[in-house]
């Protein structure tokens, strides 16, 4: 692995120097497709393959797309492991093969100096003064919107990361816990030997006991790409001239729904039929009757209006598993998938989605889960009780997926996947639609769906459906 960041060193101070002077270097004819490049200079994966640790290579060096998501909007990788297990070595590629990384690290601050410690619990005075300059270190640069914002430290306990965490959802950053995949990563002795900070083998071996190795967050799930990183406005955009951005597709699908949205306001019957059902005249025009909801995603729902600030804007995204922080049940049987684990290293599926739905409570997407890798992720209720009834039948699997896009004031997030079920139950009953009417590009259902205030009454629910379901790229992440 060594060997395999040297040469990709090399590489990229060698093809900056020829665009420093002007000589740009022409493309390979053949390059595999697993094999990522930084805007024009060429890496060989295999270089990864030559070292002894095989396993030591992740999809966030190796994958283009995934690479161009830690550009060019927010990410923080937090390094875990006992001292020597190749936190720094792993930091240094991932510098390597992104030149716009910063590296915070409680090393840079006192253990220099590590050899006049001999124990983990002593000198714990300057040990938390190392740690909270640290942290000052990460908040600065993640207000500035660097990335990727790596955090070199042992992260060994739930209280040493969680800063990081809180910093990282301070400021809308991805995170990607990262464990070194080296064979003596928990090997005391090896550890001992190999450290640079001269920690005994009695010190590593305490570290080790207290490892937590499960950091549950509060959900799991798919992810539209985040606001932009600093490097949006960097030379490296030169070469990209002709690309859309991460960001900017976010921003167009986000726009896109919304117009959807209008589209189903500005049919006169809707706009009556959802006047009433909210509490406005008949004769409301539609951007009144749009401020029923609020945003709930960032960026956001419609215009950034006073109601666009009622609730705490998050990150459009498709909860996979609702961890609870580990504390829901069956958070440890999901953490500790396989699927689960490798995803969570970087990955990026292509989702459908099926349709827009309306409800007095809440306005969403229907997602539609198309491959093994996603339902190996999933992890949602599906056969949930609705208004408290158990489903007259078992609801087909991944049926609860959704995004949740705007919500009335004091309803919860969860509540829009209450509504996705709701709909569900209305097409297994086969319930006919109160009415239908012919969109643009699909067809506006209205639906008789139970009702969360009188579970023996019906509700009324408009469902925009697609003809043909539009597509969006979104990455697997845990949201801690």
């Amino acid at each position: 692995m060594g060997q395999a960041c040297e040469k990709l060193s090399r590489r990229c101070c060698i093809s900056r120097f020829l665009r420093i002077i002007g000589v740009r270097q022409p493309p390979r004819q053949h390059v595999e497709e697993r094999l990522i490049q930084k805007y024009g200079d060429d890496f060989n994966g295999t270089d990864y393959d030559e070292s002894p640790q095989s396993k030591d290579v992740y999809p966030f060096l190796l994958d283009r797309e995934i690479g161009e998501w830690l550009v060019f909007t927010k990410f923080m990788i937090i390094l875990r492991g006992p001292p020597g297990s190749g936190k720094s070595h792993l930091a240094g590629c991932i510098k390597t093969r992104f030149p716009t990384t910063h590296i915070c690290s409680a090393d840079n601050y006192h253990l220099s100096n590590a050899n006049h410690f001999e124990d983990y619990r002593f000198d714990s005075e300057r040990q938390e003064a190392a740690h909270r300059d640290c942290e000052a270190e990460a908040k600065l640069y993640a207000g500035r919107g660097v990335s990727p914002l790596v955090i070199d430290n042992a992260n060994m306990r739930s209280y040493e990361y969680h800063p990081y965490t809180e910093i990282a959802r301070l400021f809308d950053y991805n995170v990607i816990m990262v464990i070194p995949q080296t064979p003596w990563r928990f090997d005391v002795q090896s550890l001992a030997e190999k450290n640079v900070n001269h920690f005994s083998a009695e010190t590593i071996s305490s570290m080790i006991s207290q490892f937590e190795p499960i950091v549950y967050p509060l959900y799991y799930g798919w992810c539209f790409a985040g606001s932009p990183s600093s490097n949006r406005s960097s030379s490296l955009l030169l070469e990209k001239a002709d690309k859309i951005l991460p960001n900017e597709v976010t921003d167009k699908m986000i726009k896109e729904f919304h117009d959807s949205f209008f589209s189903a306001l500005d049919v006169p019957y809707v706009r009556r039929r959802l006047a009433s059902l909210c509490g406005f005249d008949q004769d409301v025009d539609r951007d009144q009757l749009a401020t029923f909801w609020s945003s709930a995603v960032n960026p956001c729902f419609g215009s950034v209006s006073e109601p666009c600030q009622a609730v705490e804007r998050a990150r459009p995204h498709c909860t996979a598993f609702f961890a609870k922080c580990g504390h829901a049940p069956d958070a440890s049987e999901y953490a500790q998938r396989s699927a689960v684990r490798e995803a969570l290293l970087g990955s990026i599926h292509t989702f459908n989605v099926e349709g827009l739905f309306i409800t007095k409570r809440t306005v969403g997407l229907r997602i539609r889960l198309t491959d093994l890798d996603q339902f190996a992720l999933w992890g949602g209720l599906d056969n949930e009780s609705v208004d408290g009834h158990a489903p007259a039948q078992s609801r087909p699997r991944g049926c609860r997926a959704h995004v949740t896009l705007a919500l009335a004031s004091g309803v919860p997030a969860v509540e829009t996947g209450f509504d996705a079920l709701r709909i569900m139950d209305a097409e297994l009953a086969q319930r006919p639609d109160v009415c239908k009417i012919d969109m643009h590009d699909g067809i506006l259902r209205e639906i008789l769906t139970s009702s969360p205030a009188d579970s023996e009454s019906l509700d009324y629910t408009f469902y925009y459906q697609y003809s043909m379901p539009k597509t969006a790229r979104l990455m697997y992440a845990a949201f801690y």
